[in-house]
């Protein structure tokens, strides 16, 4: 009877979304993950894209997923008290974030709702802390890639539009150092006096695809990076004078090339047009290279406070596993205080940086394994005596098989650090069942302006 219910109830939303239907004046009662408003429906749930608690809205249902109904805002007929400000006059087109209008603190309360909401079905002993506020609320991000396009046959930089691969023109953004734009604007220059074509998605004719700024904590080195399709370029020599000339800050230009039609931004292959591959930067009390390819924290003071309870929780004179590594910032964290550290990481370029990295710091009681982390870690904990695991995974969380070797080799303590707390509390759920219990979970603002958050938890492993 309930599987006849549920197809006739997807047939009704199924013949909506073909007439696009609009259902009117619903009320948004909460935030939900992924920045969704939570609104009800002929007693369903429904999702809706950039919707905010308290909206009251038009909604043009867009899809059916299991038991839910997905829409977009087709109205607002009366807004949230939360829509009060509009500092920036891209926010309701483009995707690189959705809450840069709503003041921090509010921003702050959406996160914590949300990460309420997710952890619901978390044991009541376990205390779920409120969010933990960045130091730096604008212009944190220390690395940007920029998608080009044409714009009335005139070549433009921006973000792509939400949704969509459409690139929207932009001036300025709340989430880089505005000297982000000017580096863009003088390639934009460039690309003008030298008639370089831009690349087309759809047609895959053309060449420039991206242009990419990375840089260090005090903006005293940067590096610009060019993606395109074929190793072609023209006039690097005006190029570079024009880049040292204007923004002696840049210590490399790169030319990464990417062939592929692809979502993939960087390829392979790559040519140093001057400098050199990476910038100097410091977190801690650590000396850092960082590859312009490697994975790092963008949010660099929020990264460093999670570092530092990471170091507090992990105790003293242990061995460690610190998985999906990247440059090896944790591990080389915790070196310090521990006996010994093994680095797990897939990305070569950050592996030789690490490595790098560990010289430049003179540590040496940490070891550094290139590989994927799943295939690479059951051989290393059956084979040595590991005290406490700790993961950063990437947002599918953690493998189910990998979970269940940690527990039929009795880990004692894991570490684990998220940037999805959905599949984070997935993998909780798989490590009690297994044996394992944990008292708190900290959640961190990395990404001020949007809904992601980072979260991290300290288990351990039952007595038996």
């Amino acid at each position: 009877m309930e599987t006849k219910t549920y197809a006739a109830f997807e047939s009704f939303v199924e013949i909506l979304i073909e007439t696009n239907h609009i259902i009117h004046n619903v009320q948004i009662v909460k935030t939900v993950n992924n920045g969704y408003g939570l609104a009800y429906y002929q007693g369903k749930t429904v999702f809706v894209e950039n919707a905010l608690t308290g909206d009251i809205a038009d909604l043009e249902l867009l899809y059916t997923k299991k038991k839910h109904i997905y829409a977009k805002i087709h109205k607002i007929i009366e807004p949230s008290p939360l829509r009060k400000n509009r500092r920036c006059m891209l926010s309701d087109r483009c995707g690189a974030c959705n809450w840069v209008d709503i003041d921090y603190e509010n921003q702050l309360k959406l996160k914590n709702e949300i990460i309420d909401g997710i952890y619901q079905n978390i044991n009541k002993s376990v205390v779920i802390h409120p969010i933990i506020a960045s130091e730096l609320v604008d212009f944190y991000r220390n690395k940007s890639f920029f998608p080009l396009a044409l714009e009335k046959n005139k070549p433009v930089y921006g973000m792509y539009q939400r949704g969509s691969h459409n690139v929207i023109r932009q001036e300025s953004c709340f989430l880089h150092p505005p000297l982000y734009n000017e580096i863009a604007d003088e390639i934009i220059s460039y690309i003008k006096n030298t008639n370089s074509l831009i690349y087309d998605e759809e047609t895959h004719t053309g060449n420039l695809k991206h242009i990419g700024i990375r840089s260090n904590h005090d903006m005293s080195e940067i590096l610009l990076i060019i993606v395109s399709k074929t190793s072609k370029l023209s006039f690097t020599q005006l190029l570079v004078k024009r880049i040292k000339k204007k923004f002696p800050e840049i210590c490399g230009i790169i030319q990464n090339i990417q062939p592929a039609k692809t979502n993939v931004i960087l390829g392979e292959r790559d040519k140093i047009i001057y400098g050199r591959k990476y910038i100097n930067d410091r977190i801690g009390n650590l000396n850092l290279q960082i590859h312009y390819k490697s994975f790092f924290q963008v949010n660099i003071k929020q990264a460093e406070l999670m570092y530092k309870q990471i170091t507090n929780l992990s105790g003293n004179n242990k061995t460690i596993i610190d998985a999906y590594s990247g440059i090896g910032t944790i591990g080389l964290f915790l070196s310090s205080k521990h006996n010994k550290v093994i680095s797990i990481e897939c990305n070569p370029e950050a592996v030789m940086n690490a490595k790098n990295n560990a010289l430049l710091n003179s540590i040496n009681n940490i070891e550094f394994i290139e590989g994927e982390t799943e295939n690479v870690l059951p051989t290393i904990i059956k084979n040595k005596d590991i005290d406490l695991l700790v993961f950063d995974p990437p947002r599918k969380g953690l493998d189910l098989k990998t979970i269940e070797l940690i527990a039929k080799l009795k880990i004692k303590e894991i570490i684990y650090m998220s940037c999805n707390p959905i599949t984070q509390n997935r993998d909780l759920q798989h490590f009690f069942q297994l044996g394992y219990s944990t008292n708190d979970i900290y959640s961190y603002d990395m990404f001020p302006h949007t809904w992601h958050i980072e979260t991290l938890c300290h288990l351990k492993r039952k007595a038996e």
